[in-house]
């Protein structure tokens, strides 16, 4: 018996949808698999039937983010087979939403440094969460647009845009 009880899904950081997880899984030989996306307890029951059609079993699955004030760092807690999700929505509901008023801000730090991105375009959680990932994925997107259009050589051009990449990686990675 083959078992994942550690996946991610768009719902939250991840970059693939549950149909094409659960498919690839399906073909890896997986029997038992958990979505454990991120703060959010709506992955399961989008999942559940979709799992069952193809034979695998879902085992509900959460990643609670959380701070340890001992070790002033912040921390990962992972709940299986939980029963009440409204106590769960109600934990994790304000997180999601400080996640969310957060990359909306980072949104306007870029285009305050000419970063053309627009909140529209960048895809959202099942939860219509924007994360951090989604938004890094918007930006390399657009940066390979950026340096195919420059295939002739290397320009000023695509040199800022390298510049702002690397201004939003510091920007991703102090949190603000």
């Amino acid at each position: 018996m083959r078992i994942d009880l550690h996946v991610h899904s768009d719902y939250s950081d991840g970059s693939d949808s549950l149909e094409s997880i659960l498919h690839q899984a399906h073909n890896e030989g997986i029997d038992v698999l958990s979505f454990v996306d991120h703060d959010t307890v709506s992955t399961y029951p989008k999942a559940k039937d979709i799992a069952e059609a193809i034979g695998i079993q879902l085992v509900k699955g959460i990643e609670i983010s959380a701070f340890d004030f001992k070790r002033q760092r912040n921390v990962h807690v992972l709940g299986y087979q939980y029963q009440r999700t409204d106590a769960i929505r109600a934990l994790t509901g304000p997180i999601l939403e400080r996640r969310h008023a957060l990359s909306c801000a980072q949104i306007a730090i870029l285009k305050e440094y000419g970063f053309m991105i627009d909140e529209a375009t960048i895809k959202r959680s099942g939860d219509g969460i924007i994360y951090r990932q989604h938004m890094l994925s918007r930006i390399f997107l657009t940066l390979h647009t950026i340096i195919r259009a420059f295939t002739s050589g290397f320009s000023k051009r695509t040199a800022l845009s390298v510049r702002r990449l690397s201004l939003w990686m510091r920007l991703m990675q102090s949190g603000r």
